[in-house]
């Protein structure tokens, strides 16, 4: 019994030792699975770290993008009331141009009215004073005076004329 007592301690050593062995094979694979896992953990941490400052750098030109944008708008919102303003102040002066060229018109239309009227009217005077110079029988005419066929001085350039001698003496 000793010896099966003996036999069975160092079989149970045998057995313990293997586990043991096992058991630290185990633990030594476990260990390598983990310190890769931890290396590999670590790179995707960086990597993650390179990501996050990119994002925050993307992040920060579209604030900046879009603050350029907004004042973009702004400066368009500003262009567009000003041609807006514009585009009133045109069509008023064009209402005011198209006023004031009807006004010319018929302005323009009185005058013309008014010249055929004047020239009527000089005609008028023209066939009257041709037909008073005829029944006339005294004309002036460039200072003479001019009656039956004869000429002699107007009594204006007598007068002149007198003047004229006396201030030569």
């Amino acid at each position: 019994m000793e010896k099966f007592s003996s036999d069975l301690q160092n079989m149970c050593r045998r057995g313990m030792e293997e586990e043991r062995s096992r058991v630290q094979e185990l633990v030594a694979n476990t260990q390598a699975r983990l310190g890769e896992q931890a290396r590999l953990l670590e790179q995707e941490r960086a990597e993650l770290k390179i990501q996050r400052q990119e994002l925050k750098a993307e992040e920060e030109q579209l604030a900046r993008d879009r603050q350029r944008l907004d004042q973009a708008w702004q400066e368009l919102r500003l262009e567009k009331e000003k041609v807006i303003g514009a585009a009133r102040r045109v069509q008023k002066q064009e209402g005011m141009i198209r006023s004031t060229k009807e006004l010319s018109a018929q302005k323009h239309a009185e005058r013309e009215r008014a010249l055929r009227e004047a020239r009527r009217m000089q005609t008028e005077f023209r066939d009257k004073l041709q037909k008073a110079q005829l029944i006339q029988r005294q004309v002036t005419y460039l200072g003479f005076e001019i009656s039956g066929g004869h000429q002699s001085w107007g009594w204006s350039d007598k007068k002149l004329f007198a003047g004229h001698q006396n201030l030569q003496r």
